[in-house]
């Protein structure tokens, strides 16, 4: 250090000249975080300085953003790791490291809305270094909007992957694609988005590419695919009895090693070692963690990392917690692959065919030993489909663990435009079913297609809403939500819901799979009209790639459309069906009334008191 000598305003002004004159301070992306983030009070559990040890294996991946050799990085994952807190890590480096035109795709323009308010604006707004930089996160003024930030050197846009506007403009250097999985395969008519994001990025040499997600199907994983081309890393950690380094894995009753417990006692969970087979408690698993590193498998495409982690690393989830929830799940196939996806982050093997034949279902048809509604249902649900001469209707019974029986189809001869046929179906709506234990039983959801006839199914709807009648469109797509949050954005005001009609399908086949009865199950009566007809309906779409198609354009397909409406409605019944089955057992059973109630409070829905 030059020592000066003189009045103490001469040394100050020399320190300050050294310091513009010095050049900027670089750190690596790690370096970074524990030296100015900052986790918001409303979006972190643990807020405050961000403590590099908590979560061990972030650091790796970290290192690999900002390291100049990897172009891309790709990590398949499951919830629950700090995925986003290092996502907006990777974002304030940038602006204040090494700005440049900047990306971020969410799956929707909806998630990114939310995701610019609730955790990237409270996080700029904590990190002191990156406030003086821009303009107040919360501002929306000029350019800097909500989907927008502008900052010196470069700008952060955040788009929807439905929006093909926001996919292909301005030149990028930065992408950070979150949850590509839940992207559509097409944005609009512009193509496939991954591709149009990153053809933005080929005029920059030094592009920087950030791809985080979980998977969904195997074979059809956009992450999973992208992680096979990279070295493919995994953490070892070691077992702090043997000390042999090991990945974690979820084991299961498969092998001996891994996660384990014994019976159905979440209590009892531990992780076992896989060559010792000594049994880890959570503060001995925890305590591995930072002693473990990263370590790459595959040889993969130069200039791509790729990092597979999964809740057993995460300082946030006990074993107890994972087994609870790994028993909860088990039981059905559909739940199963949220466990699968979610927890252990990978992806899941399709359990059914993927063309279903008419033949099998209609064979195992069964004569109810009380029919029209058997011993086992405790709610029934009903769909609606409109053709151009006839409305038809279906009546699902739901038991313990969503077993569910076909009731009864209805084809109601009219038109639709008109009021006859309508007020037949409300006759058949408002039946009552006696159940063979005594009680008796009303529809208590009503799904009613509006896609032909809206104007008719929004007449029949909208004053029977309260009565649990409510009016819903398709929409097709992979990762769609089962049934949506209602929107009144039409000119009847009425509440419309979207139903995710592949996502009901997809479920379906999954159920139809099932073999015996039991959890999931799908019973179908020895009756008319469940006959040829009807079967060759049910199995009219197949399985192409995750998106459903007719096997041959002109079959008829009602009868499918009708179970896929009733999927829907229970999902919208939103009942704890097994809390309802053991107090039917105990003769106590709430009243259709206050099922519809739960229901509508479920979806969001404010009613007034008249």
């Amino acid at each position: 250090m030059i020592e000066v000598c003189g009045p103490p305003w001469l040394a100050q002004m020399f320190q300050f000249l050294a310091s513009m004159l010095a050049p900027p301070e670089r750190l690596r992306l790690s370096e970074w975080t524990a030296k100015y983030r900052m986790l918001p009070q409303e979006s972190s559990a643990e807020p405050g300085e961000w403590d590099l040890t908590r979560a061990y294996y972030q650091v790796g991946i970290m290192e690999a953003m900002t390291d100049p050799s990897i172009e891309q990085v790709w990590c398949m994952k499951s919830a629950q790791i700090g995925w986003t807190e290092i996502v907006l890590n990777f974002i304030l480096w940038m602006i204040d490291q090494d700005p440049g035109p900047a990306l971020m795709v969410q799956p929707t323009v909806e998630m990114g809305r939310d995701f610019s308010k609730d955790r990237l604006a409270p996080s700029i707004r904590d990190c002191t270094k990156v406030l003086g930089i821009m303009d107040d996160p919360f501002a929306k003024r000029g350019d800097q909007t909500l989907l927008h930030k502008v900052f010196t050197g470069g700008h952060l846009t955040i788009v929807g992957a439905n929006s093909p506007a926001g996919m292909s403009s301005r030149p990028i250097r930065y992408v950070q694609g979150e949850e590509p999985d839940r992207w559509p395969q097409s944005a609009g008519s512009e193509g496939d988005p991954f591709g149009l994001t990153i053809k933005r990025t080929t005029t920059f040499p030094n592009r920087k590419i950030v791809i985080g997600g979980t998977p969904t199907i195997t074979g059809r994983s956009l992450i999973e695919r992208g992680f096979l081309e990279t070295d493919q890393r995994h953490f070892f950690v070691p077992c702090h009895d043997c000390r042999k380094v090991q990945v974690l894995v979820w084991g299961g009753k498969e092998v001996p090693y891994g996660v384990k417990w014994d019976g159905r006692k979440a209590s009892t969970a531990r992780y076992v070692c896989r060559h010792c087979l000594a049994p880890w408690n959570d503060a001995e698993r925890w305590g591995s963690v930072p002693l473990g590193d990263w370590t790459p498998t595959a040889q993969g495409k130069p200039g791509r990392a790729g990092f597979h982690v999964w809740e057993a690393y995460s300082p946030w989830v006990s074993l107890e917690r994972m087994v609870d929830d790994f028993l909860e799940k088990v039981r059905l196939p559909d739940t199963h692959k949220v466990f699968v996806n979610t927890s252990e982050g990978r992806s899941w093997q399709l359990t059914y065919d993927t063309e279903l034949e008419p033949e099998p279902l209609m064979n195992r048809r069964e004569a109810y030993a009380a029919d029209p509604v058997p011993s086992g249902v405790v709610a029934l649900t009903a769909a609606v489909d409109c053709q151009a001469d006839r409305l038809e209707m279906e009546v699902a019974g739901w038991g313990r663990d969503q077993e569910r029986w076909s009731i009864d189809t209805f084809v109601l001869m009219g038109d639709p435009t008109g009021q006859e046929v309508w007020k037949a179906l409300e006759t058949h709506r408002t039946k009552i079913y006696q159940h063979p234990n005594g009680f008796r039983l009303r529809i208590a959801i009503t799904c009613v297609d509006s896609g032909a006839f809206t104007e008719s199914v929004y007449q029949y709807c909208k004053p029977r809403f309260k009565q649990g009648v409510l009016a819903v469109k398709g929409q097709g797509g992979t990762g769609k939500p089962l049934i949506s949050k209602p929107s009144r954005n039409n000119l009847a005001k009425v509440n419309l819901f979207v139903v995710g009609t592949d996502t009901a399908k997809e479920l379906l086949f999954g159920r139809l799979a099932i073999s015996k009865p039991g959890p999931g199950f799908y019973h179908f009566p020895l009756r008319e009209p469940y006959n040829e007809d009807w079967f060759a309906q049910l199995t009219s779409e197949v399985d192409d790639n995750g998106a459903f198609r007719k096997r041959n354009k002109g079959d008829a397909n009602e009868k499918l459309d009708l179970v896929v409406y009733n999927i829907a409605a229970f999902a919208a019944l939103n009942i704890d069906v097994n809390a309802l089955a053991d107090q039917m057992e105990q003769g106590k059973v709430p009243g259709a009334s206050a099922a519809k109630r739960r229901s509508v409070r479920s979806q969001g829905i404010r009613t007034r008191r008249r």
